[in-house]
Order: C-alpha cells, then structure tokens, then sequence
C-alpha cells in the first residue's frame, strides 16, 4: 500500500454541499445571495423518464414562497447551464413556484454567463 488517498473528482461538491447545508441559516449571507430568509431545505433529486436521476445541489423555499436553486461549480461549461435549466423546469413541474438560479464558481473559474437567455414563443 503506497499510503495514496483516493479523492473523490467532485470533493468541492462535497464540501460546499455539506457546509451549506449545515449552516443553511448564515450561508447566503456569506454567498452575498440576497434573497427572502430560507424556510426549508427541499428534496434534490428529480427522477427522470430516461431512468436516471438528476440532482441540482440544493433547492431552498423561501419564505416568500419562491425557491431558489444554488448550484457549486469549479469549472465553466455553457452546458452546465442548460442542465440546471432542466433541473429548474423539473423543480416547477413538480412545486410551481417561481425559481431563481445562482450557480457560485470556485475562484480558478475567471470568465462565465451571468445569464442565459430563454426564448418562449407561443404559437
């Protein structure tokens, strides 16, 4: 045995998820996330009809009754964006309440979108 520790890929996933949820009372605050004071730390994960799971890293109601979902990020893919997107529509589907993304990157992250336009269109 060499003496190697194993770490897992998404350590900083692990550790923002955990701090966050232990001190969820203090940690937009500490996010500069300014936003109604959190009531309730919902379930994550989202089934899919693809039978797999999907899991946003945290959804918070609000206490005025919108959500929001807060994502940990140590690298920039636009992809990214578009499957929190998808975590978002699935959160509506099944709470129907408004829903405002914040995704904090770590700080090798330098350039990002702070948004990402969706286009509706009725037909």
């Amino acid at each position: 045995m060499s003496g190697q520790t194993d770490i897992a890929y998404n350590n900083y996933d692990i550790i923002f998820r955990n701090m966050t949820a232990q001190f969820k009372e203090k940690v937009l605050d500490f996010y500069g996330i300014h936003t109604a004071p959190i009531v309730r730390v919902e379930a994550v994960d989202l089934p899919t009809i693809a039978v797999n799971d999907r899991r946003m890293d945290f959804l918070f109601l609000l206490a005025d009754d919108t959500y929001l979902h807060l994502e940990f990020q140590t690298t920039f893919d636009e992809k990214d964006l578009d499957r929190f997107l998808q975590y978002d529509v699935s959160a509506y589907e099944r709470y129907k309440k408004p829903i405002k993304t914040v995704v904090i990157y770590g700080s090798n992250v330098e350039k990002v979108l702070e948004q990402k336009k969706l286009w509706l269109r009725s037909i």
